[in-house]
């Protein structure tokens, strides 16, 4: 079992490494690359590790705009390959030394991470702490596991991701089509845990301490709120032009919190043993003090 489950994670890495290997470190990518690894390093390094549905498109418009890096998903395989490309990178540890000078403002680098990342990229958590050596660590979830699974489902289905570009009538358009999948949502809920767990066990293994928040914390935030908290805890100013609002907005409708209250009345036991999974990081949740603010008497699993 030792040996399959190394094999196993020498795959990932050898699969997450693949098209770096390939990179041609000659011409104009190599010549951007040479001014890139020039450039100062940033003593500023931090990483949310979010799950999916949980706000972090809202949050990195917020932090690129207050001028705490633009804090993407650098490390995501569907883009990864093609950036490397582009940066001139030979290699992971290269990669990374770019990234960061690249994204960095004024001494800040920050990502958004997802376990997946870090497992297809570096293979374990621990070779990810090594190479991007983050400063602060930070944990965005969803308190509301459920509504998640939910706001999953409506985007597979319906195509839409973010209601940036999207009008009242093509969100209510596709509300209105939106189906009820009981086994879908119940395998989502499950696969939500699962990257939470995940979480916990890499940050078991990363420092420093990480900062909890959530979906609904920012929900309840304002863009200034979000700005100065996240200035404050890494120790940087934080500035957003006057009335600035995140175009990053959320898609409601009434269609989808049937769905949800259906799936709980439904699935009571399953959910029991998903909430007593999660008591103790949404205990831990409940303690933090980043932006906590007025705190909703009604808990949802």
């Amino acid at each position: 079992m030792w040996i399959t489950a190394k094999l196993a994670l020498a795959d990932l890495r050898d699969r997450a490494q693949r098209p770096l290997a390939g990179l041609d470190p000659t011409g104009a990518p190599a010549a951007r690359a040479a001014r890139l690894r020039a450039r100062p390093a940033p003593d500023t390094r931090f990483a949310i590790l979010f799950t999916p549905r949980s706000g972090s498109s809202r949050l990195t418009d917020i932090l690129t705009v207050a001028g705490l890096s633009r804090a993407d998903e650098g490390f995501n395989t569907a883009f990864l390959p093609e950036m490397a490309r582009k940066l001139g990178a030979r290699d992971l540890p290269d990669y990374v030394d770019i990234l960061c000078k690249w994204r960095a403002e004024a001494g800040v680098f920050g990502c958004e991470v997802t376990p997946a990342h870090i497992a297809r990229v570096f293979g374990t958590s621990t070779r990810f702490s090594e190479l991007l050596r983050p400063t602060h660590l930070f944990v965005l979830l969803r308190e509301d596991i459920v509504a998640q699974a939910v706001s999953i489902t409506r985007q597979i289905q319906t195509g839409q991701h973010h209601a940036t570009s999207l009008t009242d009538g093509d969100i209510a358009a596709a509300e209105a089509g939106l189906t009820d999948d009981g086994a879908g949502l119940r395998l989502r809920v499950a696969q939500l845990a699962r990257m939470e767990a995940r979480i916990d066990a890499a940050l078991s293994r990363i420092k420093p301490p990480a900062h909890l928040l959530s979906y609904e914390r920012l929900q309840r935030s304002s863009e200034e709120e979000i700005a100065a908290a996240f200035g404050e805890a890494l120790g940087r100013p934080a500035h957003l032009p006057a009335g600035f609002a995140s175009a990053h907005r959320k898609l409601s409708g009434s269609r989808a919190s049937e769905i949800a209250e259906r799936f709980r009345t439904r699935n009571t036991g399953f959910l029991t043993r998903i909430a007593k999974a999660r008591a103790t990081r949404l205990s831990l949740l409940k303690g933090s003090a980043f932006l906590a603010g007025t705190e909703e008497e009604d808990r949802r699993c």
